[in-house]
């Protein structure tokens, strides 16, 4: 029997979006799943959109918090409800191609590998807009994941009965999930990149992947108060952290 997955979707006004989301789990070709929708605090029409998918497919599940709280947070209500081998994240307004969850898990499964992450293709809000594929290195560890987050969200996967299941900081309001990575591969776990192109990351207006300055503050602090780096290991890591940056974002810039 396929192990059961678990994705933790946190969700907030994404009436525009979360439809496409839950669909695209839905249509993969892997069964033994389970999706986990934290509404965190929606004030649009979300919820309505969620509870009628529901009524499709009872292993989508829905949990709501009674006011905003933030990601870190609905992810791990999320996660205290996952009971899956392997648990995995996808917010409310990416997408998984078909085949994510059965190339992952296979790989993971025949291989060993606690910890897999894809590559994924960029796209506008509206979804009409290609801008180009992030392809992923081979593999990442701690040390290499120090000079930038290369593990995006919308494809991680680890092991919850090797790895644990791990909570977010909710004392780090920003850049959540890279030092969510961070605390696991510090322990000396390898994260595994696929090549393929297995997802879709909408790129917003306004996000933290387009505001450089606030990126470069985010990294800076993340690397002085919670890694504890000294101060010029910081330096040379925002060096590499901007070189990284430019070429894998540079299209951004000439988005409206």
């Amino acid at each position: 029997m396929e192990p059961l997955v678990s994705i933790i979707t946190p969700v907030y006004n994404s009436e525009k979006t979360i439809e496409q989301t839950i669909e695209s789990v839905i249509r993969q070709n892997y069964n033994n799943w389970e999706i986990i929708i934290v509404d965190d605090g929606s004030t649009d029409r979300s919820n309505e959109l969620i509870q009628n998918k529901i009524k499709t497919d009872e292993r989508i599940k829905i949990y709501q918090n009674s006011k905003n709280m933030g990601p870190a947070v609905s992810r791990n209500v999320g996660l205290r409800e996952a009971g899956g081998k392997y648990i995995t994240f996808l917010d409310g307004d990416d997408i998984w191609l078909e085949n994510f969850l059965s190339s992952t898990i296979s790989l993971m499964e025949n291989e060993g590998h606690p910890f897999v992450f894809s590559s994924y293709r960029r796209i506008n809000e509206d979804g009409c807009s290609d801008f180009g594929n992030y392809i992923v290195p081979r593999q990442v560890s701690y040390k290499m994941l120090l000079k930038t987050n290369y593990i995006p969200c919308l494809t991680a996967v680890y092991n919850a009965e090797i790895i644990g299941k791990r909570y977010f900081d909710t004392g780090v309001p920003y850049a959540e999930d890279y030092v969510y990575w961070l605390s696991i591969l510090k322990e000396g776990y390898i994260a595994y990149g696929q090549k393929e192109v297995l997802a879709l990351y909408r790129i917003r207006r306004g996000s933290l992947a387009r505001n450089k300055a606030r990126a470069y503050k985010h990294f800076w602090s993340i690397h002085k108060h919670v890694e504890r780096l000294p101060f010029y290991k910081r330096v040379y890591l925002m060096l590499c952290y901007m070189v990284h940056g430019l070429r894998k974002s540079y299209r951004y810039i000439f988005l409206k």
